[in-house]
């Protein structure tokens, strides 16, 4: 269960990736040691990482390695990239220096067995030329016009975002970027090779952003570094001990490179002092402790060097401290936000229960409506079956009473004065019936159009509850659904 969770939680991560900064996701591997994190650096850097490594080294192998290496040293040495947004320009540098030392590695190997070089992947065209040359120079320019070209040009990012990330002006990355060109092109003029910033970035970006990773190598790093950056002792036993090299000899060169700057800094610190040394002699003349200077400039230099004693396990307490902090504050952070998410879409499914609530209310309206005019048309049809009842029975009645009904001393003497007055009755009869058959005929198509109305009415009725009976069911669709994602927020 847990290694499904794990599973979908580096899926959604490496899916959302986009949306996180290069200082985001290395503050989550340094404060929680995040796994799809470092997995989202490598496979964004892993490109101009790999494109380096393969201008240096001819060989693919050992170009590899090299990617290796670099990336194992980011697991060492992460908390000292600085600025946190400029990763990608760090790792071109540990990408740098690790090939430039397989290079070498490879020379002196060559030397000892004396044996052919190894065919690495053919190149041909202006590379031939451009790549023995191409990163030590670009290596060789100053910071400030040497990060637009890793992060345009090689990396392959926007102008928008890359101005973003250094905090300045997109104009003010272009004329950099632009500068940069210019100053990368001359220098390799001076080495025989030239061309125009132009064409310079056109091979740049051709050659840094299509160096394609191989899913096997991101694999195996990922499987070398995120075990070392857990503090794993087995880890070693993951990669090759020409890896291995790699990585400890660039720290190496890391640590010396630290520890020149530290000696400068020694060096302008003590040329200080002599020029202070007056100032030292009045104060110990003053009365002041002879030994607190010199405990000071112990307490100095020590710092300077990074062996504080007891001082040490302060501060990384207090890192500890600080990085538990920062996880508890990205914790309520995440609870906040995830609360907030929970109560909008209780209060959207609220909203779709009201408006549920009301579409019922309307459709209960119309089928009351429906049912009264069904009343009506019945009542109607009831009455003009009555009339028609009533007209039936009034003409029976006028004719007992006319014919049948009438006195015996009212009748005729004789049989030729009835028949006088018999075609006189029979057409008021007739004209009577005549009169009730017509009445009858018109209830009888009153009758029909009602009927015929009220199916009318039936049916109309019908499609619209089953309409709204789907909107009902839709609208209750997505308020469960609103909620289940919230519950699983």
């Amino acid at each position: 269960m847990n290694l499904v969770l794990r599973h979908l939680r580096r899926v959604a991560f490496l899916h959302d990736q986009d949306h996180w900064t290069d200082g985001q996701l290395l503050e989550q591997f340094l404060s929680q040691h995040a796994e799809p994190a470092f997995e989202a650096l490598v496979r964004r850097h892993g490109p101009m990482v790999l494109g380096v490594c393969r201008r240096i080294l001819r060989n693919e192998a050992d170009a590899e390695d090299a990617f290796q290496a670099t990336f194992l040293v980011l697991v060492r040495k992460a908390g000292s990239v600085q600025p946190r947004e400029l990763v990608g320009h760090w790792l071109y540098g540990v990408a740098y220096r690790t090939a430039v030392r397989a290079k070498a590695l490879e020379a002196r190997r060559q030397m000892k067995e004396r044996a052919v070089p190894p065919a690495g992947q053919a190149q041909d065209g202006i590379w031939q030329d451009v790549l023995p040359l191409l990163d030590q120079e670009l290596s060789g320019l100053p910071e400030k016009y040497r990060v637009p070209v890793v992060l345009c040009d090689l990396e392959g990012r926007s102008r928008k975002e890359a101005a973003r990330v250094l905090g300045c002006l997109e104009g003010t990355l272009s004329s950099r970027l632009a500068r940069a060109r210019t100053l990368l092109a001359q220098r390799l003029s001076r080495r025989g090779v030239t061309l125009s910033g132009g064409a310079l970035a056109a091979l740049l970006t051709a050659n840094g952003v299509s160096a394609a990773v191989p899913a096997t190598l991101v694999h195996s790093t990922l499987s070398a570094a995120l075990p070392l950056g857990a503090g794993h002792a087995a880890a070693a036993t993951c990669v090759s001990l020409h890896v291995a090299t790699l990585t400890e000899g660039v720290l190496k060169s890391m640590l010396l490179a630290k520890l020149k700057t530290v000696t400068v800094l020694i060096c302008s610190v003590t040329a200080l002092g002599l020029g202070t040394g007056g100032m030292l002699y009045h104060a110990r003349a003053s009365g002041s402790d002879p030994n607190s200077s010199g405990l000071t400039g112990a307490n100095t230099i020590a710092s300077a060097l990074g062996f504080e004693g007891n001082a040490d396990n302060d501060i990384q307490a207090k890192q500890q401290a600080e990085e538990q902090s920062q996880a508890d504050n990205v914790a309520r952070e995440v609870e906040r936000a995830l609360k907030e998410k929970l109560l909008q879409a209780r209060l959207e499914a609220e909203k779709y229960r009201q408006d549920a609530r009301k579409l019922q209310e309307h459709a209960e309206a119309d089928r009351q409506r429906a049912e009264k005019l069904l009343r009506d048309a019945e009542t109607r049809l009831r009455h003009a079956q009555q009339a028609e009842q009533a007209a039936a029975e009034k003409v029976r009645n006028l004719i007992v009473t006319q014919e049948v009904g009438r006195p015996l001393a009212n009748l005729p003497a004789n049989q030729q004065a009835v028949n006088s007055r018999s075609p006189n009755k029979l057409a008021e009869f007739d004209a009577a019936r005549a009169n009730i058959i017509k009445e009858r005929d018109e209830l009888d198509t009153q009758s029909k159009r009602c009927n015929e109305e009220l199916g009318h009415l039936l049916k109309t009725m019908t499609l619209f509850y089953r309409e709204r009976a789907v909107e009902l069911d839709r609208a209750l669709k997505r308020v469960g659904a609103t909620a289940d994602y919230g519950r699983r927020r």
